[in-house]
């Protein structure tokens, strides 16, 4: 699990202070860093949760006003691309829409009809995804435009404009990409706090329960296994983490 995964519901209050209490002037330089950087994780969590809630807001937003696929899009048995895994429901029926990223490599590569130039033995793998011959095969084959599936390219690439247009008008409309960009440098920050908290050794009590505040905090947002739970080495780290900082977060999960 990386270390930026931070829980929302963790009461930040029982945990920061013991850090701040704990941070005499007397103490060495480096467990006094260890305590810094913790109270740092600590002071950013706020902003953290608060970014990470927008940016699921606005992606549950997203998915909610996403536009309609229109029947343009919907995979035909002979049509020039794949179909993609996305199941739409209509009048009662199921549609498989056809996939948009295949759609976008028909302006590269138009549907053709091939004819069989070469000697040499050649099967169905000599051809890539979108028709085409493979450049180890190339050379066995030549190509004319297949007028009647370039008709149909032309419907899904212009249907699938229009879709991704009224898409990344959405996008930007409710700053999904600029939510995200704060919740990841936050997240960021935090993961290179946590790294050199983690090359750190602590020398004293003080900055034990520093690091195990910071340790705890990771372990609150892990997705726990029964058996891993009731392991003696995963509840004897729960009993160091309390006995170092007094306070657990798991204790009354």
């Amino acid at each position: 699990m990386s270390a930026l995964s931070i829980s929302a519901t963790l009461p930040i209050a029982t945990l920061a202070p013991s850090i701040a209490e704990t941070s005499p002037s007397s103490l060495a330089a480096g467990d006094q860093e260890i305590i810094r950087l913790a109270a740092r994780v600590f002071d950013l969590l706020p902003a953290y949760r608060a970014a990470s809630e927008a940016s699921n807001a606005a992606y549950d937003e997203l998915e909610r006003r996403r536009p309609s696929y229109p029947d343009e899009l919907f995979w035909r048995i002979h049509d020039p691309v794949p179909r993609s895994e996305i199941e739409v429901e209509r009048n009662g029926k199921t549609y498989l829409i056809c996939n948009l990223g295949d759609i976008e490599l028909l302006k590269e590569k138009p549907p053709m009809l091939w004819e069989r130039v070469g000697d040499e033995r050649s099967t169905s793998s000599d051809f890539d995804r979108m028709g085409y011959p493979r450049p180890a095969c190339s050379h066995l084959w030549r190509g004319r435009p297949d007028a009647k599936r370039q008709a149909r390219a032309n419907e899904l690439i212009a249907a699938a404009d229009l879709w991704n247009r009224q898409y990344d008008e959405l996008v930007a409309e409710l700053n999904c990409d600029g939510l995200l960009a704060k919740f990841e440098e936050l997240g960021a920050e935090i993961d290179m706090l946590v790294q050199q908290l983690e090359s750190l050794r602590a020398y004293t009590l003080p900055a034990l329960r520093a690091k195990a505040a910071v340790f705890a905090q990771h372990l609150f947002d892990w997705d726990h296994d029964s058996q891993i739970d009731e392991c003696s080495g995963f509840q004897m780290i729960r009993s160091i983490i309390d006995d170092l900082g007094g306070q657990y977060p798991l204790a009354n999960v």
